[in-house]
């Protein structure tokens, strides 16, 4: 096995990883867009869905494809898929790893 190979093999997950959401809790006035970085350990179709506290959908990405094995980023900027902005409140950040719910992440959204 080569240098590149094992530097590899230990960089990949035995399963995704999703890292802590920035920034959190979300001040719509920062003018930022609340990133979330997952590491994949295969090559996968990821989505991201954002729910409220009584579950329904306020918004979902679109889905550029797959994505390769190793770390991603993906952004939101804490509004509705209508661009209208959410209340102040709870929500539940879930991606989806080749349709199906892997990882949540609860996302606190303030002024």
């Amino acid at each position: 096995m080569d240098r590149e190979t094992v530097a590899d093999a230990r960089a990949v997950p035995d399963e995704p990883a999703l890292q802590s959401a920035w920034p959190n809790p979300y001040q719509r006035s920062s003018g930022r867009h609340i990133a979330f970085r997952v590491t994949l350990n295969t090559v996968s179709r990821v989505e991201l869905r954002v729910y409220n506290v009584l579950g329904q959908e306020v918004y979902r990405s679109a889905v550029a494809g797959d994505l390769p094995v190793g770390e991603h980023a993906m952004t939101w900027n804490g509004r509705r898929q209508n661009n209208q902005p959410l209340a102040n409140g709870i929500y539940f950040a879930s991606l989806l790893i080749d349709g199906a719910p892997r990882l949540q992440q609860k996302i606190l959204i303030v002024d």
